[in-house]
């Protein structure tokens, strides 16, 4: 046979099945001309999309599986040599293992979390899976057979597999070693590039994970008060802006208060007894707001329906969603009792500041029609407190003689 013919040949027995691949036991060929059938239809299916790629492959795999556990329990009924068994079976194991790593990077996830489908590298494995199992039956399955025919002899199963090595051409023997090893080197590369990919991905995902945090973290610092983990200025207004925008007919009330004599606490003692002072205070005005009954009277969803601000220095915000003047009124009396029950300690147990607020109240009414007016008239009544003595609460209803109306929440 001429050198083309052979080319020939070999180009022939590479696109698929012939004969020149059977290694003599019918189960065995039979399996292996199935193989090839299922290949192609492989091939076919990658050039189509991944759900007909995935679902043509996955039969491909269960064929394989299937077809190296017979064979492996073949060579086993045959009494073949039991170190070259557990040898081939180790192969196996490899090549599926190798397999569903190469169809896992089949469909990968890009920038933007999309699952892309690589179909270059879907044909590319259909390629390799077709070309390992040609090197596995020309390299390995083929001394199946030959150990069978010297153990049928009278040999030995050691014996067989020492007569099989015995007998092998050096250079092939070579040849098969060192295409052993490139298919190992390949599996390793592949498998360290899997796993670059998937630190690398894990890298950025960590990256992702921690600018979210940062974002999150810097959000919260731009609308919170530093001293006193309120919110600030800024997200009071934003709060106040969003009521008035998101309900066409809002009830909101709104108390402002400032700390009485809280100047002469910074005069006196520093600014460190005054940052003292404004924490203890929060802290306990806090308190009150998650755990009065009428303070949790609107609260829905996990959102609150009262927001705490501090506006600067010794003032603060308060922020009724929902709450009447009424309800706004009752609440700010608490907290004025609450508030008259604070004692300030400094590291001498000595009293430096003796809990007392001016307090004023407004609510959303005819007059008041946006949220600053609002503002303007809780600030009116909180000065109108301090013309009266300071440590007090003003509001309308004082101004036409009412009370509290909801005192059962005191």
């Amino acid at each position: 046979m001429s050198s083309e013919s052979k080319k020939a040949t070999i180009q022939e027995y590479i696109k698929g099945w012939g004969p020149e691949l059977e290694i003599g036991i019918d189960v065995v060929d039979e399996e292996h001309k199935m193989f090839f059938e299922l290949i192609e239809q492989v091939f076919e299916a990658a050039n189509s999309g991944y759900k007909e790629f995935e679902s043509v492959f996955q039969v491909v795999l269960s064929h394989i599986a299937w077809h190296f556990k017979n064979e492996e329990d073949y060579m086993k009924s045959m009494a073949i040599y039991t170190k070259y068994v557990e040898t081939h079976r180790d192969i196996h194991s490899q090549c599926i293992s190798q397999l569903g790593k190469m169809r896992d990077a089949v469909l990968k996830q890009n920038s933007e979390d999309d699952m892309v489908y690589q179909k270059e590298l879907a044909i590319n494995l259909a390629y390799f899976v077709k070309n390992w199992l040609i090197f596995h039956i020309v390299g390995e399955d083929y001394k199946i057979a030959k150990q069978i025919k010297f153990i049928e002899a009278g040999n030995s199963p050691q014996r067989a597999f020492e007569m099989i090595n015995e007998k092998m051409d050096k250079n092939i023997e070579i040849l098969t070693i060192t295409l052993s090893n490139l298919l190992k080197i390949y599996e390793i590369r592949n498998e360290k590039l899997l796993e670059i990919e998937a630190d690398i991905k894990s890298s950025l995902n960590k990256k992702e994970k921690q600018l979210q945090e940062q974002i999150q973290e810097n959000k919260k610092k731009s609308i919170t008060d530093e001293l006193t983990g309120l919110f600030n200025r800024r997200q009071a207004m934003f709060v106040l802006n969003n009521i008035w925008n998101e309900y066409q007919d809002p009830t909101c009330a709104i108390i402002q208060l400032d700390l009485d004599k809280f100047k002469e606490v910074n005069d006196t003692y520093g600014h460190h007894a005054g940052d003292l002072v404004l924490k203890q205070f929060s802290n306990a005005v806090k308190y009150f707001f998650d755990t009065n009954e009428l303070c949790n009277k609107y609260k829905y969803n996990d959102r609150d329906s009262i927001h705490f601000c501090r506006l600067g220095g010794d003032e603060f915000l308060v922020i009724l969603q929902k709450y009447s003047l009424d309800e706004a009124v009752a609440i700010a009396n608490a907290l004025h009792a609450v508030v008259n029950g604070i004692e300030v300690l400094d590291e001498h147990k000595k009293v430096i500041w003796k809990g007392s607020t001016s307090i004023g109240v407004a609510c959303r009414n005819a007059d008041n029609r946006d949220f600053e007016s609002v503002l303007k008239a809780a600030d009116a009544y909180l000065y109108k407190a301090k013309e009266d003595g300071r440590n007090c609460v003003r509001s309308m209803l004082h101004e036409i003689g009412g009370g509290v109306f909801l005192a059962e929440y005191l």
